[in-house]
């Protein structure tokens, strides 16, 4: 799979009101949150596009694009990012999973198949923003914001999406996709990955 042919997307749009500061600066074992997604996202592909509407993430050097779908949730920064990659495959990842393991996106990239979403779920639960896209959904989920739908789950269940069972890779790594809305999850994270919290 060669790079040019990827996007990667951030998705850092939220309010964070409940860390208290903006959630993509708040530092992780010593890193910025959204850096983790960067190194990540890099492993694959040097086109990045990170869904935000606070200028402080210019700095890092990729575009950012606010959502063009005000008060929708997460579902109008995915949305709104597809829309302006110029590939057909899109890694996508929120700012605040600073746990997640390349080997995860290795796995959705080798299921591409003519499927608009590759999706990992685990434990009866659908990750969809922690998954691959190609950029033909979008006209489906444009038609699914307008009709007033805001949940990628039920937007997904419609069309032809291949779930991934990743259920071995979590058993693996427990906090894989952990992420952390407040300090105290922060916390607990922290203190999880150094062995001195059960996961």
């Amino acid at each position: 799979m060669e790079s040019r042919n990827i996007t990667g997307i951030l998705l850092s749009g939220g309010k964070s009101s409940r860390m208290g500061m903006e959630k993509g600066w708040v530092s992780f074992e010593g890193k910025p949150m959204i850096q983790y997604g960067i190194d990540l996202l890099r492993q694959f592909t040097d086109h990045i596009l990170i869904s935000t509407s606070d200028p402080s993430y210019a700095v890092l050097g990729y575009p950012t694009l606010a959502d063009e779908y005000p008060a929708c949730g997460p579902l109008a920064g995915l949305t709104t990012l597809l829309r302006h990659s110029s590939t057909d495959l899109n890694l996508v990842l929120p700012c605040d999973t600073p746990l997640l393991e390349p080997e995860l996106f290795r796995l959705l990239l080798s299921q591409t198949g003519h499927w608009l979403a590759v999706v990992p779920v685990h434990d009866g639960l659908m990750e969809p923003l922690t998954a691959l896209y190609r950029k033909a959904i979008v006209p489906h989920l444009e038609a699914a914001l307008a009709a007033g739908e805001r949940s990628p789950q039920r937007i997904l269940a419609q069309l032809p999406v291949c779930y991934v069972d990743v259920k071995p890779m979590t058993t693996h790594h427990p906090l894989l996709f952990s992420n952390f809305n407040t300090p105290e999850e922060l916390r607990l994270g922290s203190l999880a990955i150094k062995g001195k919290l059960k996961s």
